[in-house]
């Protein structure tokens, strides 16, 4: 039995019971379970007011609520004074393309073209555009990306950089900027093929470029270097922002800098002014 094979076995109505019966290699006998279905919500959004106005936002996938979630939050943030705030979009990997333009939209007037994808033949171009009022156009704000930003979190970091609305902090991001498409074979297998490319609206590429030295993915405006094993560290304590005790006196807890820079630079006032200064790209 094929894992979608199990999970569409125990699929079934919300409050019922499910048995199961599950096999481990270091145990002679079956064991039995008896579980009760329940409707699944994955929280893909925390938030938290940090001081001085300043508002942080974390996202970890892009779904179908994502943008109307951030909206929520924003407008309690505003309730509770906010001046800036920051979106943290490290290590996530992703999600629908949708909720990516409908989170852009949120701080770009309407009708704006936020996204191109573009291959050899002209049928995979399409354009995607801004939608909605942009209730959050007037305020500057700073998006966190690394390594693990990928695909829709480029998307976002990249249209907001090309726009010049929000200064992005963190390491290079990951280059997922390819359509692919899965065409079945004769065999029974399958190969994916990528179809077209995404570009950002200033025209670039999220993925690997022709340009000599080019780097993959969102390059960020304050680049920010972290070792891998610091990267592992700081996923292992990021839900830490969001306790009461903090660190403790952890000794083994390291500096976030790339958040930290940008509560620096918030509360200095200076993402404005970054903002102004930079090379226009759109």
């Amino acid at each position: 039995m094929t894992t979608d094979e199990a999970v569409d076995r125990m699929r079934g109505k919300a409050g019922k019971k499910v048995n199961l019966n599950i096999s481990r290699s270091n145990i002679f006998d079956e064991l039995e379970f008896s579980i009760i279905r329940k409707k699944i919500k994955i929280e893909t959004v925390k938030s938290i007011m940090i001081d001085d106005g300043i508002g942080y936002i974390r996202l970890s996938e892009f779904n179908s609520q994502s943008d109307e979630d951030i909206k929520k939050i924003l407008d309690i943030f505003k309730e509770q004074g906010m001046k800036s705030f920051i979106l943290d979009l490290r290590n996530n990997p992703g999600g629908l393309l949708d909720s990516a333009i409908n989170i852009v939209s949120l701080f770009i007037e309407d009708k704006k073209l936020a996204l191109t994808t573009k291959g050899r033949k002209k049928e995979t171009k399409r354009e995607y555009y801004t939608n909605g009022k942009a209730g959050f156009a007037d305020i500057p704000f700073v998006v966190l990306v690394n390594r693990g930003s990928a695909s829709a979190s480029e998307i976002v970091s990249g249209a907001l950089q090309d726009f010049k609305r929000a200064l992005i902090i963190g390491s290079n991001t990951f280059g997922k900027g390819s359509v692919q498409t899965v065409m079945p074979l004769p065999c029974g297998t399958a190969i994916r093929l990528t179809i077209a490319k995404y570009y950002l609206p200033s025209g670039r590429p999220i993925s690997h470029s022709n340009e000599k030295n080019a780097k993959n993915g969102i390059t960020p405006d304050i680049g920010i270097s972290v070792t891998i094993e610091e990267e592992i560290k700081l996923y292992a304590q990021s839900d830490m922002i969001f306790s009461k005790n903090k660190d403790n006196g952890n000794k083994n807890i390291i500096e976030d800098k790339a958040l930290n820079k940008a509560i620096e630079l918030i509360k200095e006032s200076k993402i404005k002014d970054l903002l102004i200064s930079k090379k226009e790209v759109v």
